[in-house]
């Protein structure tokens, strides 16, 4: 797995072309293999790269994922009932709607019967570093009756983020839209990732929100509508260098001088045409 820094704080940037170094991180992927389950989960796999967000250095790691356009992290609620739903907790799915008072708490509820293991649920929040809303002068709520993928469920949200570690020239995009996560699927639990990075179109976004690379791109923060993934290979040693993220650019440092351009199926997922010659 490779990973890139991402720091949500409040800053200012020009239009240019930012590199984001990553390095190499064991993920499961080993020991599926030698359970024979590696194929099944390799239908789901994505794109895949760490991204820290925070204000004051409270980080957070996400996946980078071509399939969806939605970036979410978990919340400080993570794995926890908020207060104001307890009372809630009498009624069924069916009457919570109309007998509580807030009704994102019965969807709250709902979810948690869903996921049902809530120890696990609980654990994999508990091992994530967590979004602290309260601790940022910079964020501001989203409209909306929160959001739910196969993954997590939450609230939505608007902050600054930092495309970048501290010591690189950094990407920063006001005024993304991202999902803070109540709830996570388990199956994060001993994943080194904590949330999702969507670096998919809008039409894959929850309710359509404005992707945060389409962000910048839009509020003319880069010089080109172009990323670039290069990865490296020194061996899958822990820590060692894993390639280089380009945002708003090609690597021209990396990448050879002959360019194919391909056009998508559609702008949703990164999906084109292959010819076999």
């Amino acid at each position: 797995m490779r990973l890139l820094v991402l720091f949500a704080l409040l800053g200012l940037s020009t239009a240019a072309v930012y590199k984001s170094k990553m390095i190499y991180r064991k993920w499961k992927m080993t020991k599926m293999i030698r359970e024979g389950t590696w194929l099944d989960y390799k239908e789901k796999a994505r794109a895949s790269g760490v991204t820290k967000t925070t204000k004051y250095g409270n980080l957070a790691a996400v996946i980078f994922d071509t399939a969806s356009g939605t970036l979410w992290v978990p919340d400080q609620e993570c794995g926890t009932l908020p207060d104001d739903c307890q009372q809630c907790l009498q009624f069924d799915e069916f009457d919570c709607f109309f007998d509580c008072k807030d009704p994102f708490c019965c969807d709250t509820i709902t979810l948690g019967k869903r996921f049902k293991e809530a120890a696990k649920r609980f654990g994999a929040c508990l091992r994530k570093h967590k979004f602290d809303q309260f601790q940022s002068s910079t964020f501001a709520p989203f409209p909306g009756d929160g959001w739910q993928t196969s993954e997590a469920y939450g609230r939505l949200g608007m902050e600054t983020f930092r495309f970048g570690a501290a010591n690189e020239s950094q990407l920063v995009v006001p005024l993304v839209n991202f999902g803070q996560a109540l709830d996570v699927a388990d199956g994060f639990y001993n994943d080194p990732a904590d949330g999702v990075l969507g670096l998919g179109f809008t039409a894959l976004a929850v309710d359509h929100i404005l992707p945060p690379f389409i962000s910048a791109v839009n509020q003319k923060l880069v010089d080109q509508p172009i990323f670039s993934v290069f990865l490296q290979t020194d061996g899958q040693v822990e820590g060692q260098p894993g390639g280089v993220f380009t945002w708003g650019g090609i690597d021209t440092d990396n990448c050879q001088d002959v360019w194919a351009w391909m056009p998508l199926q559609a702008a949703d997922y990164w999906v084109f045409k292959v010819v076999i010659y």
